[in-house]
C-alpha cells in the first residue's frame, strides 16, 4: 500500500493527470446514535481490513452504521447537515442529497486523515474531495462507495426545474 504524505498534493496530481472525478450522491439509509466522549470506533470494511479508527471528541459526535456494517464517527454538524430522520424508525436517517464529488483510485493507498488517524484505501475506491478546500478528505472502499453511493449530474438538477 502507498502511504501518501501529502493527500492535498497527491489529488492535485492526480487531477493534473486526468483522474476520473464524478458527483455522486448517498443513496442508503443509514443507522445512527450519539458517540460516547473517549469512545473508539474503528472501521472494519466486510473483507476484514480496518480502514481507519477514530476517537469521539465531542457532544454529539454521531456513529454511523452503513448498512453493510461499517461504523464511524461524524460531527453533529456534518450528521445534520447530510441526515435526515426517518419519522417511522427510531435511529435510522435518509441521506441529504446534497451531491460529493469523488476522485477515483487507480492504486492502494494509505493516507493521514482530517480526523487525525491513517486510513486505508484500496484501487478501486474513492477519495472524496468535496470538502478539499479545507482538507477534510477520506476514503470509501469500493464495494462500500458501490453499495452506497449512486451518479449525479448537474443534468438532474437541471431536469428538477
Amino acid at each position: 500500500m502507498n502511504y501518501i504524505s501529502d493527500i492535498k498534493e497527491y489529488i492535485q496530481q492526480k487531477i493534473s493527470n486526468g483522474a476520473e472525478v464524478g458527483y455522486y450522491i448517498k443513496n442508503v439509509k443509514i443507522k445512527a446514535r450519539k458517540g460516547v466522549i473517549g469512545e473508539k470506533i474503528i472501521t472494519i470494511m466486510n473483507n476484514g481490513l480496518k480502514e481507519t479508527q477514530s476517537t469521539v471528541l465531542n457532544e454529539g459526535d454521531m456513529i454511523i452504521t452503513n448498512p453493510s456494517g461499517e461504523q464511524y464517527r461524524v460531527s453533529a454538524d456534518i450528521f445534520k447537515e447530510r441526515y435526515t430522520a426517518d419519522p417511522d424508525n427510531n435511529g435510522e436517517y435518509f441521506p441529504n442529497p446534497i451531491p460529493q464529488k469523488m476522485l477515483f483510485l487507480t492504486e492502494d493507498i494509505s493516507f493521514r486523515a482530517y480526523w487525525g488517524e491513517d486510513m486505508h484505501i484500496k484501487k478501486g475506491g474513492t477519495l472524496n474531495i468535496t470538502d478539499y478546500e479545507i482538507g477534510h478528505i477520506y476514503g470509501i472502499q469500493p464495494s462500500e462507495f458501490q453499495e452506497t453511493y449512486t451518479s449525479y449530474s448537474i443534468m438532474d438538477e437541471d431536469k428538477k426545474n
